[in-house]
């Protein structure tokens, strides 16, 4: 009886191709998550500055000097 023995060598092409499957994986894994670190980047000072004043967290007289400020 062969206990120790696979038989034929298809055994490692289905490893290997498992592998490789698990390695394309985590390289679109990778990948995917530096893309979307990229598009989730901070918007820019000036919409910033439109959120807060449409939350009522500046004044007008403030976000017109901020925004002057931002623009010069």
């Amino acid at each position: 009886m062969r206990w120790g023995e696979a038989g034929s060598p298809w055994w490692l092409l289905a490893w290997a191709a498992g592998w490789l499957i698990v390695a394309g994986g985590l390289i679109l894994a990778v990948a995917w998550a530096v893309r979307l670190a990229r598009s989730s980047a901070r918007p820019d000072p000036l919409a910033i500055l439109k959120e807060r004043y449409a939350r009522g967290e500046l004044t007008r007289e403030q976000y017109e000097q901020m925004r002057r400020d931002l623009q010069d």
